[in-house]
């Protein structure tokens, strides 16, 4: 036997669509069909479509027990994650409509005039969300301004998608979790936890040139074609898709070291000695900086860069042991120092500010395991820099993770060089993530 449609429920209505030149309210409500007496202006009310699968189409019923069983476990998730939570604000007596939708909600919610659909109260305990991001582009917002903007939302329903406009800030709702799930719409309350994504940040890309980049991975392939083809690439598409448009100042930084007995006293003076008495020279290029729609272009000529980057700075292409010097290895280099080079340009952010820039990002791309050696005083004054500018380093490496906690900054205390390296966990010195790609 074929299966029908789910029958018409109570409290079924027929859906009307209008645009701004109607009305601007989300919902207009007839006030022959919702009497006054049961509905009233600040409720909350509840929208799904009847017979609604993740396909658009009815639920059916089918002899199958097994079939049924998953189409009703479609039809509850698609309740749970297309559910539609409006606050009434206008009633109207007219009798060719029963209720009616803006037009841009009933697009996001993929809704059409004369379908039906179940209208229902509900209780703020439960159209409540707990989180809310809200995402914006080309401007600049202050703590200030947040705050601002999350109070105007107070007891207003919401819905993923709907544009925000408060003074002169414009936002946007990009997702609402309620109960540890994603839901489509809810109301904002005081207990609701807002969650600000910039779209146009100042970002920071450290790309450690360490002897590790010219070794190849498990998969065949040099690591910085890893970083390239992989992280770059995945990164910049997710950009484009995203809308992004965040001004990116990409940086090659590596350290070399001397050889003393073939060094003269002026060189030796222009250079910097270590605790262990070797000689050291750090080498910084900027490739990009500057913001980009296309960066095909600029994964090209970090190709390129790759290929001269050993020329630049005087290393032998096949042992790296030129007559300037030797590449170090990714725990030797100027980790803490690329990142001072970046804070330092963080540090008067708030002097002539770019009004289209809102949030400041550090990332670190390396071919290293995450130990380092580092100075310890330079540790605490980098560390303490991050938490005055409240300044956030991702560290990102392109080889397998260890078995151990990373990143894991290992020093030597100056007062006494020949006391052995400490370990410090990442909690208790920086403020930089550990994801491996």
């Amino acid at each position: 036997m074929k299966g029908e449609r789910i029958p018409r429920q109570d409290g079924t209505f027929t859906l009307s669509v209008h645009d701004e030149k109607y009305s601007v309210e989300e919902i207009i409500l007839s006030l022959e069909h919702f009497p006054s007496n049961k509905w009233k202006e600040g409720d909350l009310i509840q929208i799904d479509r009847i017979g609604r699968t993740d396909n658009g189409e009815g639920i059916k019923y089918s002899n199958n027990s097994h079939s049924f069983s998953f189409l009703q476990f479609n039809e509850e998730e698609e309740k749970r994650r297309r559910r539609l939570i409006l606050r009434v604000k206008s009633f109207v007596k007219v009798k060719n409509f029963q209720l009616s939708l803006h037009s841009s909600i009933a697009a996001l919610f993929d809704l059409s005039a004369k379908c039906e659909v179940v209208v229902k109260p509900i209780t703020l305990e439960k159209a409540e969300v707990e989180f809310v991001e809200i995402s914006f582009k080309d401007q600049y917002l202050g703590r200030s301004d947040m705050w601002r903007l999350k109070m105007s939302l107070y007891n207003s329903s919401a819905f993923t998608g709907k544009n925000l406009q408060c003074s002169n800030m414009r936002a946007q709702i990009r997702e609402m979790i309620n109960g540890g799930s994603i839901v489509s719409s809810g109301v904002i309350t005081e207990k609701t936890k807002m969650i600000y994504r910039s779209k146009s940040a100042k970002f920071f890309l450290m790309i450690q040139m360490s002897r590790e980049m010219w070794n190849f991975s498990e998969e065949g392939e040099l690591y910085f074609e890893k970083a390239i083809n992989r992280f770059l690439r995945e990164l910049f598409e997710r950009w484009n898709n995203l809308g992004s448009s965040h001004s990116l100042s990409i940086i090659l930084f590596s350290r070399t070291y001397f050889e003393a007995d073939a060094m003269t006293d002026e060189e030796k003076e222009e250079a910097t000695e270590d605790f262990d008495g070797r000689f050291y020279k750090d080498f910084f290029r900027v490739i990009c900086d500057e913001l980009k729609s296309d960066w095909d272009s600029t994964l090209l000529q970090l190709k390129c860069e790759f290929t001269k980057y050993a020329e630049r700075v005087a290393w032998d292409d096949d042992s790296f042991e030129g007559k300037m010097g030797t590449n170090s290895s990714a725990e030797d280099g100027n980790f803490l120092e690329a990142i001072n080079l970046a804070l330092s340009v963080f540090d008067k952010h708030y002097i002539d500010r770019d009004l289209n820039r809102t949030g400041q990002l550090i990332c670190v791309v390396t071919a290293g395991s995450g130990v380092f050696h580092v100075d310890s005083q330079l540790k605490r004054m980098t560390k303490q820099r991050m938490i005055d500018n409240g300044i956030g380093c991702d560290l990102i490496s392109v080889r397998g993770p260890p078995l151990h906690r990373v990143p894991l900054f290992k020093f030597k205390d100056k007062a006494n060089p020949s006391s052995a390296l400490s370990p410090s966990l990442p909690s208790q010195n920086a403020n930089s993530s550990k994801p491996f790609y």
